[in-house]
């Protein structure tokens, strides 16, 4: 979908978001230094504007905590579906909703465990698909080459408080998972469009 919707250049779609969402890890990160409490979003509307703005923002916040498992478990669905077309979607929802829910009834250990599980095998997973991929590409298979100017350009396309030392490991955290995440998105998708 966001490789259709970017028109063939879904890297060069992820370098642009990821140097937006690089202010909002900086601004984020700034704002963990002047006010190092919980409450993320919430608590820095509140103490640098007001308390009416900050209680909104908090219900924003909220809403999206509670609406993005909803969307992950639709996208990953209509992923999953696609391998297995003759699985009904509502199985998949079924299996991935309590795969996001148990191990939170469960208490933080266990949920902290899951998703370090789940981490690794993301990144096993990643690993994977880039071997298979440069392995291809160096077998003459899509562009045929790994350098390519096809995954980034188109001529007709326009382009808190219980952590240990606050003010520093949260913006250090902030910035090395968006330099992970950008790294990992932007690979694996200029990998794909060169595999194609």
């Amino acid at each position: 979908m966001a490789a259709v919707t970017s028109h063939g250049v879904i890297t060069g779609a992820y370098i642009i978001a990821f140097l937006a969402i690089l202010f909002t890890a900086l601004s984020y990160g700034k704002m963990t230094k002047a006010y190092p409490i919980s409450g993320s979003a919430y608590t820095f509307t509140q103490k640098s504007i007001n308390s009416e703005v900050g209680f909104l923002v908090g219900w924003t916040i909220m809403l999206d905590y509670m609406l993005t498992p909803m969307v992950t478990c639709w996208m990953s669905t209509v992923f999953i579906s696609a391998v297995f077309p003759w699985i009904p979607h509502y199985v998949w929802i079924i299996l991935l909703t309590a795969i996001i829910v148990v191990p939170s009834i469960l208490g933080v250990t266990i949920s902290a465990s899951a998703s370090k599980i789940f981490v690794i095998a993301q990144i096993i997973s990643v690993c994977f698909f880039w071997i298979l991929t440069v392995k291809s590409l160096l077998e003459g298979v899509g562009t045929g080459t790994l350098f390519s100017s096809k995954p980034l350009f188109n001529s007709d396309v326009p382009l808190s408080e219980e952590t240990i030392n606050p003010e520093k490991t949260i913006p250090r955290a902030i910035i090395i998972m968006l330099i992970f995440i950008g790294v990992l998105y932007i690979s694996s998708s200029y990998l794909d469009l060169s595999f194609q």
